[in-house]
């Protein structure tokens, strides 16, 4: 008996919560902004407008479900018939959105729309590389070129004729690191979607080849053993490798000659 009146309270306190929570002093009605997603969508077609629609939704019922239902909105699942032409015409159902018991729907903003199809293609484009500045001032830009020099994008027939080329993200070649001496560098990129409903793979490389600008310069003191001599010598170069030069270090051989070796970026010329 004891269990049994336990379970008549239990009842009577499921009952009482129920009335409250179900009573007009408790019920909100507000508009929740929910997405659509399509599905059941022909593999070889593919959605290019209103891709990113949404419907104002207005449900009613108990305000902690409503609020619920506001912080985390359900989506809005729309079939596309198989039948489906280049457009079709949705209809959008309350009966269809997933929301919990006892919310209710009581309108849809739009409940009508019209959606364009494509056929799904894809192919090859060129990637365009996008710079700006310069290099270092000792430096000479020689080639830039992108790795791989195409790539595969997807999407609409329609939208994917117009598109001929893929450029990357900014490249501010004031702001890379460049050896003196030149040579080749290579960056990853990313590359720009140019249409929201059209998929690529999004990296890529860049290769920048640079070379030194070439000078000649005099030199009037020469390190030998730690000792300076005064010796006039010309050398020739990367500009960025000599103007940090103030003092050629040479060697000394059994005869007395002084000898001034080649180093990185530049070459021994002649003696003065």
């Amino acid at each position: 008996m004891r269990h049994f009146g336990l379970k008549i309270i239990s009842v009577v306190i499921a009952i009482l919560a129920w009335m409250f929570v179900t009573s007009d002093s408790n019920i909100t009605k507000r508009q929740i902004v929910i997405p659509i997603e399509y599905k059941n969508l022909n593999s070889d077609k593919v959605v290019v407008s209103d891709l990113n629609r949404e419907v104002r939704v207005t449900v009613r019922g108990p305000s902690f479900l409503v609020q619920r239902t506001e912080n985390s909105p359900p989506v809005f699942r729309v079939e596309i018939p198989k039948t489906a032409s280049s457009t079709q015409r949705i209809v959008l159902r309350k009966e269809d959105l997933d929301i919990p018991f006892p919310l209710e729907v009581t309108d849809l903003e739009p409940n009508t729309f019209d959606v364009q199809l494509d056929n799904l293609i894809q192919k090859k484009v060129p990637i365009k590389v996008a710079i700006d500045g310069n290099p270092p001032k000792e430096l000479q830009l020689k080639s830039v070129s992108p790795d791989p020099e195409r790539v595969q994008v997807k999407g609409g027939e329609r939208v994917l004729r117009r598109i001929k080329e893929i450029e990357t993200e900014v490249l501010r070649l004031d702001e890379l690191d460049f050896d003196l001496t030149g040579g080749a560098i290579r960056i990853p990129v990313s590359l720009i979607t140019p249409i929201a409903n059209v998929t690529l793979d999004s990296q890529a490389e860049v290769s920048i080849v640079t070379e030194p600008v070439i000078i000649k310069k005099r030199f009037n003191k020469v390190l030998i053993n730690g000792e300076q001599k005064s010796f006039s010598f010309e050398v020739e170069g990367a500009q960025g490798i000599l103007n940090k030069i103030e003092i050629l270090e040479g060697s000394l051989d059994s005869q007395g000659k002084i000898t001034v070796p080649d180093g990185q970026g530049y070459k021994f010329l002649r003696k003065l």
